[in-house]
């Protein structure tokens, strides 16, 4: 594991996925590194962990989150309108954010289930 995996794994660490609101974004700067944008996925109401996707806007799908609900993702430098989905969820909101060249970002998702009634 290089130095920046460290550092980058403390960096998230450190954030507290559990402590960040809807949509927060934090930013780090790791000098010489890929762009990174990671986060976790969960329900609003319990914190149940939720294995979506992560979409920029409504087609193109940037990442998976695994059974824990984290996704990763690198990404090239530029300006993206970010998003979660899951089965059975409304999609949250867009997220608009600039990733910069060594960003590392983490945008936490919280989704709320969408009750669409009984079939008769």
């Amino acid at each position: 594991m290089n130095f920046t995996k460290i550092i980058l794994s403390i960096l998230i660490l450190v954030s507290g996925f559990s402590a960040c609101t809807v949509n927060k974004i934090t930013r780090y700067k790791i000098a010489n590194s890929k762009s990174i944008l990671t986060g976790k996925i969960v329900d609003v109401d319990n914190g149940q962990i939720l294995p979506g996707a992560v979409k920029e806007g409504d087609k193109t799908i940037i990442a998976n989150a695994d059974n824990n609900g984290i996704y990763r993702a690198e990404l090239k430098p530029r300006t993206y309108k970010i998003r979660a989905a899951f089965i059975g969820y409304k999609f949250s909101k867009p997220k608009t954010i600039k990733i910069e060249p060594g960003d590392s970002i983490v945008l936490n998702f919280k989704l709320k289930y969408a009750n669409l009634g009984t079939v008769n």
